[in-house]
């Protein structure tokens, strides 16, 4: 299938609760259903006060987070990084990660996930 160019706007698409969240809407803007594509995903996530996303490793995946609003605590193979909005944080491969929420104020991040081709994978177990 050739891919083409697509506007998607977060009201074109249902939240959904991930795997291994709690109080989390996550918006799924372009992926295999809205644009035909396999090897990248983008997702809003707003997790709120009182939720995390609980230890979860993406197997083939790299993962950006970007923050937007919000500050949080990712714990990344147990180290800690504290996040806020304007910054990025970069997660390899099959790494094991949690975000938890700091404050009262929704964590609201943009999470890109870019599949790794088996020959470039970082961290093979």
């Amino acid at each position: 299938m050739k891919l083409k160019a697509k506007w998607v706007k977060i009201t074109d698409v249902e939240p959904i609760l991930p795997i291994a969240h709690i109080n989390t809407d996550t918006w799924g803007l372009i992926t295999k259903d809205t644009c035909g594509v396999e090897n990248i995903r983008l997702s809003i996530s707003e997790i709120k006060p009182g939720g995390c996303a609980e230890s979860f490793v993406h197997e083939g995946f790299q993962q950006l987070t970007f923050i937007l609003s919000g500050r949080g605590k990712i714990s990344v193979n147990n180290e800690d990084f504290f996040v806020e909005p304007d910054g990025c944080l970069f997660i390899p491969d099959t790494t094991e990660h949690k975000t938890e929420v700091i404050g009262k104020e929704t964590l609201r991040q943009i999470i890109i996930l870019v599949k790794v081709p088996e020959e470039q994978k970082t961290n093979q177990k």
